[in-house]
C-alpha cells in the first residue's frame, strides 16, 4: 500500500464478484489528539503455571468482585427509555414520543435520540440524571458522537437527499450552517474532532466542526455510498474503492 499527502491510492484485493481497491488518504498533519508510540517495549510471555497463579490469588481476593455494571439505551418505546443491567427501567427521557435509535457517546456517560411529533420533533439527551430535549431541525436518522465528546454529527433528509448538522452534548445546534449532498458519509478523528466526510463522489477534511465551509479536498475514490474510516493513532483515512 502506497500514501501519498492529500492523493488516493490504489491496492488491489481479489474478490469473487470482481476487484476492490483500500485507497488511502494522508490526512494534513496537526498534533494528534491521542499521540502515537515513541518507544516499543517488548517482553516475554510469562509461564503458564505463573499466569494460572496470579489469575488464582486474584479470584481468591475478591471473591464479592460485582458483576459489570452497565447501562442501556431503548428505542422504539414511549420516550428514550435507559434500563440498568438487570433490564430494570432506570429513567425515561421525553416520554410523549417514540424515540428512534439512540446513539451512546464514546465515553458511555451520554445517549442521543429523536423523538418525532406532528410538529416536528425533538432531539433528546441523557445524561445521568440530567436531560436535555431540543427541538429538531430536521427528522434526523443517525447520530455520531466526536472522538472527544464536544460534539455530535447529525445526519437527516434535505433537499437534496441528505443534510449534516452539528450539535452539541445537549442536542442543540452547534452552528446554524449545514451541509446538504445526495449521499453522505463520515468518520471522526479518533479522540478529536477532526472531521472527514464523503459528499457524494469526493472526500474532505473539516477540521473545525463549526465552520462547515472550509473543506480540504482529498481526492475523489470515484463512488458515492462508500464510508471512510480513520486508522487509530495515525493521520491515515481508509476507504475502499472499486478499481
Amino acid at each position: 500500500m502506497v500514501r501519498r499527502p492529500l492523493r488516493l491510492s490504489l491496492i488491489a484485493i481479489g474478490l469473487i464478484a470482481g476487484f476492490v481497491a483500500a485507497a488511502c488518504a494522508s490526512v494534513p498533519p496537526e498534533e494528534l489528539s491521542v499521540p502515537l508510540p515513541t518507544t516499543t517495549v517488548e517482553s516475554e510471555p510469562a509461564p503458564v503455571a505463573e499466569k494460572e497463579s496470579e489469575s488464582t490469588a486474584e479470584s481468591d481476593s475478591s471473591p464479592d468482585m460485582p458483576a459489570v455494571v452497565g447501562e442501556l439505551a431503548i428505542g422504539g418505546l414511549e420516550g428514550m427509555v435507559v434500563a440498568d443491567a438487570s433490564g430494570a427501567v432506570v429513567r425515561s427521557v421525553f416520554p410523549s414520543g417514540v424515540a428512534t435509535q439512540p446513539t451512546w457517546s464514546r465515553a458511555g456517560d451520554r445517549a442521543i435520540s429523536f423523538v418525532p411529533s406532528a410538529t416536528g420533533g425533538s432531539v433528546v439527551v441523557s445524561a445521568g440524571d440530567d436531560a436535555f430535549a431540543v427541538g429538531a431541525r430536521r427528522p434526523y436518522f443517525f447520530f455520531s458522537w466526536s472522538g472527544d465528546g464536544a460534539y455530535i454529527a447529525a445526519l437527516g433528509p434535505g433537499p437534496r437527499g441528505t443534510s449534516l448538522d452539528i450539535l452539541t452534548p445537549e442536542g442543540e445546534l452547534a452552528t446554524d450552517a449545514t451541509i446538504d449532498t445526495g449521499s453522505f458519509y463520515l468518520a471522526w478523528e479518533p479522540g478529536g474532532d477532526d472531521l472527514v466526510v464523503h459528499l457524494d463522489d469526493e472526500l474532505f477534511l473539516l477540521r473545525d466542526p463549526q465552520d462547515l465551509e472550509t473543506r480540504e479536498s482529498l481526492g475523489a475514490p470515484g463512488q458515492s455510498f462508500l464510508a471512510p474510516v480513520w486508522i487509530p493513532g495515525t493521520r491515515h483515512v481508509v476507504i475502499v474503492d472499486d478499481d
